[in-house]
C-alpha cells in the first residue's frame, strides 16, 4: 500500500474510514461496502465509530473464520 493511502487510513475514522478503504480495494464499491457491512456487524463494530484498530481486529476475525472453513478436515 502506499504510504499516502496508509496515512489517510490512519487519521479516518467511522464512514469516511469504511469509504475510504472500499474505494482503495479497487473492486466494485457496492460488493465491498456489502461485505464489509456484513463483517463490521459480525465483529459487533459500530460503523459510525470504526477505528482503524476497529477494522483490522474484524478482518482479522473473518480471515481466521475463512481459513478454518477452507481447511481440510483431518
Amino acid at each position: 500500500m502506499d504510504v499516502s493511502n496508509q496515512n489517510v487510513l490512519e487519521k479516518a475514522q467511522g464512514a469516511e474510514l469504511i469509504s475510504t478503504l472500499v474505494e482503495l480495494t479497487g473492486l466494485p464499491q457496492d460488493w465491498v461496502q456489502s461485505e464489509l457491512s456484513g463483517i463490521l456487524d459480525q465483529a459487533g463494530c459500530n460503523p459510525e465509530k470504526l477505528t482503524l484498530e476497529d477494522l483490522r481486529r474484524a478482518l482479522l476475525d473473518y480471515l481466521e473464520t475463512v481459513q478454518q472453513d477452507l481447511a481440510p478436515i483431518n
